[in-house]
């Protein structure tokens, strides 16, 4: 009914033609850290970091949360999300993001339920909360990707601003 399959080992022991293969390796937090630790000084000198991206990374929160708590200082830590969560979730997380890939799929909330199977209401709130900064670690801004090298431009706020003057008037 809610239109969600869930594959598991038991699947894939059963399926008599061998079609379902699991793929990956679940790790926990600390195990994953440790292992991107131990790149640390080279993603330090070339800049980078690790993104934490999807399917949609807040639907593991407490794993995204916890990584990024023992990340912090030591590499760049970057969220790829729709903003599909609790908005305080999403604000305890923000503070604790380096640089942000929002992805907006659609404005229109019809469209959005048709093409994604739910609302858009909590995304577009998020997204406004985010770039008018409410709850958010000032400094944060400043890192946010909506529009490239923003931070650098001295209307950045109104640049920024302009997807959440059209998202009101919608």
């Amino acid at each position: 009914e809610n239109n969600t399959l869930i594959l598991t080992k038991e699947s894939q022991d059963a399926c008599p033609k061998s079609l379902i293969k699991i793929c990956g390796i679940e790790y926990e937090a600390n195990e994953l850290c440790d292992k991107i630790l131990k790149n640390a000084k080279v993603l330090k000198m070339n800049g980078g970091g690790v993104t934490f991206s999807g399917g949609e990374p807040l639907y593991s929160y407490e794993f995204v949360k916890k990584c990024f708590e023992i990340l912090d200082g030591k590499v760049h830590r970057a969220l790829q999300t729709t903003g599909f969560c609790d908005e305080d979730k999403f604000a305890e997380i923000l503070k604790m993001t380096d640089y942000v890939l929002y992805d907006l799929k659609l404005f229109d909330e019809d469209k959005h339920i048709r093409y994604c199977g739910a609302s858009n209401k909590i995304i577009l709130e998020n997204y406004k909360n985010m770039i008018s900064e409410k709850e958010y670690d000032e400094e944060l801004l400043g890192e946010l990707i909506v529009y490239n090298e923003i931070s650098k431009q001295p209307n950045r706020i109104n640049c920024a601003l302009l997807p959440s003057v059209a998202i009101d008037k919608m």
